[in-house]
């Protein structure tokens, strides 16, 4: 079965100091033309991913807090495909670097 798919993003990022963000725009198309393979058949989706990051030191070690919002919303001739496959989220990260 082929579930291939044309993809372009285009990426932006400003970072200044400690801060920063960064805009990602996702584009993808399927190939599939598998009557039966209904999740993939003529189905296409775009994908807005926003993110805000702040770096900073505590106990000597680097730490970072992200942000980050994403929306899809997804193209199909079948309702349950584009139910399924829509959403949007918020996520917040806190990294923390070591030292080995």
């Amino acid at each position: 079965m082929d579930r291939g798919y044309y993809e372009m993003s285009i990426n932006l990022m400003y970072q200044f100091e400690k801060m920063g963000f960064s805009v990602i725009f996702l584009e993808r198309e399927y190939d599939s033309k598998i009557i039966e393979d209904q999740l993939h058949l003529n189905r296409a989706h775009n994908d807005m991913q926003y993110s805000f990051w702040h770096s900073f030191y505590l106990f000597e070690m680097k730490n970072k807090l992200v942000f980050k919002y994403r929306e899809r919303n997804t193209l199909s001739p079948y309702s349950w495909v584009s139910n399924l496959k829509t959403f949007d989220k918020f996520n917040l990260e806190h990294i923390i670097y070591f030292k080995l």
